[in-house]
């Protein structure tokens, strides 16, 4: 996104390990897709959804494995911070042992 001369232009910034992106690189390359490029859809919804004013949006993922969401925290309409959350497995019914 550019922006005029004199304007503040928001960038984002994801850091990833290395071995996490060869690791899901190599699960598509498997499969026989050959990947050029890496999107994240929360990232996306975040940058083309107008925003005024200040709140926390949340973006969820439900369908990802695991489960996402985005969360950005936006201040007088300028992007402060950003987070993306995986959830863990749900939770099964515990297991409770009898003591003798």
């Amino acid at each position: 996104m550019g922006s005029s001369a004199g304007q503040s232009q928001t960038v984002v910034v994801l850091i990833a390990s290395r071995n996490l992106v060869e690791e899901f690189l190599g699960r598509l390359e498997s499969q026989g897709y050959l990947a050029d490029r890496l999107e994240l859809p929360q990232l996306h919804q975040l940058l083309t959804h107008p925003i005024e004013g200040h709140g926390l949006w949340l973006y969820p993922d439900p369908s990802g494995s695991p489960p996402t969401c985005l969360a950005a925290w936006w201040q007088d309409s300028r992007l402060y911070q950003v987070n993306i959350s995986a959830f863990p497995p749900p939770l099964t019914a515990p297991h409770f042992c009898p003591s003798n």
